[in-house]
């Protein structure tokens, strides 16, 4: 695994883990539906699962549903193979829709169990315990126990996901990705902008934010497990003081580069009140030696949509778009949010408004 992880210090942090590889007849939700009816429990849709491409030097989302065997003391995921971009989870293709995973205390025992009770369901096609570490697993007569059988991985790729999964259990499930925003409302004007920059530039499209997302971001501070998130109350309520709402106006496009992409956006008038609360709140945040914000790296902006870089003239493209005038707009109830991929789509969760 090329990504430089520091895993979270925890006192029942995942050691084990079994792989149990699903092959179905139906569809993938379909199959879902059957595990948790067999097997009595209750998988669902959570974070994605992330993958690093070290050739594209990105990290690839897999849908994966999750359930906590809380009295067992162990997780049980379900990660689908292969996701909607075409993109195979160990880098080939294998034999497999699924892998049902299961992690923590009597791995193996539980895995077998699964095994057996799914074993004769009309959906399942093929049904393999395969072994991450390489080791020979426990004798079952009703399970074939080849490791990868067929799929000629290089070992190498076997670890890295071994790897991916114990960081995932340990820290993903733990942690939420976190950034301290006010949500916005467009109007009619903005919309129209909007419209006219998706005709543009609609082949390079990469990803739009929904009207519903959009938000002006005043500090983003990354993975913070869920128990510090409860140290942000005080700092933000300290900066925003009397602060009950900001009244900013929009005057131009303008775009971020970033690698093979642009990231157009929405800019914020300078306002004496909004950077008074950066200026604030940061510091505040420091005060707790938890959280680290550089408040001269702020730029006010809105952002609507990533676009690939192609042969078009990013500058004449956002000049010819924003045909309007400067736009006002009134923000409040500062909001802590989690970002989430979700189905290979980005989300953005409300923590808590103040």
């Amino acid at each position: 695994m090329d990504k430089k992880h520091k895993l979270v210090e925890e006192e029942n942090k995942i050691k084990e883990l079994s792989i149990v590889g699903i092959k179905t007849s139906g569809r993938n939700i379909a199959l879902i539906q059957a595990i948790n009816s067999t097997l009595r429990i209750g998988l669902k849709l959570t974070k994605d699962f992330e993958v690093w491409d070290s050739e594209k030097e990105r990290n690839k989302h897999f849908k994966i549903y999750y359930y906590n065997l809380a009295d067992l003391n162990s997780h049980v995921i379900a990660i689908e193979t292969t996701n909607r971009k075409g993109s195979h989870i160990l880098g080939l293709k294998t034999n497999y829709d699924f892998f049902l995973v299961i992690a923590g205390r009597d791995n193996k025992s539980i895995a077998n169990e699964y095994c057996d009770r799914l074993s004769n369901h009309s959906m399942l096609r093929e049904l393999e315990l395969l072994d991450p570490n390489d080791i020979k697993a426990i004798p079952n007569d009703s399970v074939n126990y080849n490791l990868f059988e067929d799929i000629n991985l290089p070992s190498l790729s076997i670890e890295n996901f071994r790897k991916d999964l114990y960081f995932y259990l340990n820290n993903h499930l733990s942690e939420q990705r976190v950034f301290i925003a006010y949500k916005v409302l467009i109007n009619k004007d903005m919309f129209k902008v909007i419209e006219r920059l998706n005709t543009e530039l609609s082949p390079y499209i990469i990803r739009k934010l929904e009207p519903e997302n959009m938000h002006i971001t005043l500090a983003f501070l990354g993975n913070i497990s869920n128990r510090h998130i409860q140290r942000l109350n005080r700092p933000i309520k300290k900066a925003l003081g009397s602060i009950d709402s900001i009244d900013i106006e929009i005057d131009k496009l303008g775009y971020f580069e970033k690698n093979n992409q642009y990231i157009v956006w929405f800019g914020i008038k300078e306002n004496s009140l909004l950077g008074s609360l950066i200026n604030e709140l940061y510091k505040e945040l420091r005060k707790t030696n938890l959280f680290y914000c550089d408040s001269e790296a702020f730029i006010g902006h809105i952002s609507i949509m990533y676009v690939r870089k192609g042969n078009y003239d990013i500058e004449k493209v956002i000049r010819d778009a924003f045909d309007i005038h400067t736009q006002k707009l009134r923000i409040e109830n500062l909001t802590i949010f989690d970002s989430v991929y979700i189905d290979n789509y980005r989300k953005y969760n409300i923590i808590k408004i103040f």
